[in-house]
């Protein structure tokens, strides 16, 4: 699967059922996926944003390797919505 974008968001909206960080995934075909992050942190909004892009790397990081370019080519499309 390729994404085009990885936006990381902490909800503080919807309720205590929703609220903590997840991924907004969006794939080259336009579609897009939100799934909660299922950490230790995930209901803390005070995040280090270092702590939210590694997590995001090794997450989304293919398990059989990735060159230095891939690599960039993933933090890229990374951002993080507070």
């Amino acid at each position: 699967m390729t994404y085009t974008k990885l936006e990381i968001i902490f909800d503080r909206d919807h309720g205590k059922q929703n609220y903590g960080w997840y991924a907004r995934e969006r794939q080259e075909d336009g579609s897009q996926c939100d799934t909660a992050l299922m950490t230790t942190w995930d209901q803390d909004p005070d995040v280090p944003d270092s702590t939210l892009i590694a997590w995001a790397m090794e997450f989304y990081c293919d398990s059989d390797g990735m060159t230095d370019a891939e690599l960039a080519d993933l933090r890229a499309i990374i951002t993080i919505t507070r």
